[in-house]
């Protein structure tokens, strides 16, 4: 039902970008949304889901959320280079995450300076 028409739509670089993101202790997961010029609203172009791991569930509830983020980043990271788009999370302790200097923050962060993002909570 999610992939059927008219819920999924084709890829289009040109239309506004968003990357929808939630996270769990079960697991993460994201959308990457396009704005439509005919409705203008967002719809799915592609999703990601991934079960987390033991590892993970040690992690706290914005480190989860900034994971999910990362994640999505990565799967979606050839639809994403080069243009500008949208972070949207549930969770506002995220930018803080981001900003924090320990080492795997400070590697997470690394993935965001090659593209134009903004983080919408």
């Amino acid at each position: 039902m999610l992939a059927e028409k008219p819920v999924l739509r084709i890829y289009n670089p040109n239309y506004e970008t968003e990357l929808h993101t939630d996270a769990s202790l079960e697991g993460y997961g994201a959308i990457l949304m396009k704005k439509s010029p005919d409705d203008k609203n967002f719809h799915p172009t592609y999703y990601m889901s991934k079960k987390t791991t033991d590892a993970e569930k040690k992690y706290s509830s914005y480190e989860l959320e900034a994971l999910a983020v990362i994640e999505a980043v990565k799967k979606f990271r050839v639809y994403l280079l080069g243009i500008p788009f949208k972070i949207v999370t549930d969770c506002s302790a995220l930018e803080k995450t981001m900003q924090k200097k320990r080492l795997g923050y400070s590697r997470w962060t690394l993935g965001f300076i090659a593209g134009r993002i903004q983080l919408r909570h």
